[in-house]
């Protein structure tokens, strides 16, 4: 997320387009790491440790 976030910025001043996209994108990743960290244990690796 890092390098995604570096080059989108870098990206982004190239084009109103891509700024659009990238944050999109950004946005949509996000939720699906929100929705599968708060949905249910179905989504969780059970405590082996």
């Amino acid at each position: 997320m890092d390098a995604f976030e570096e080059e989108s910025a870098a990206l982004s001043a190239l084009s109103p387009l891509v700024e659009r996209y990238t944050r999109s994108l950004a946005a949509w990743v996000a939720g699906n790491h929100e929705w599968h960290a708060t949905n249910s244990h179905r989504y969780r690796l059970p405590d082996y440790w």
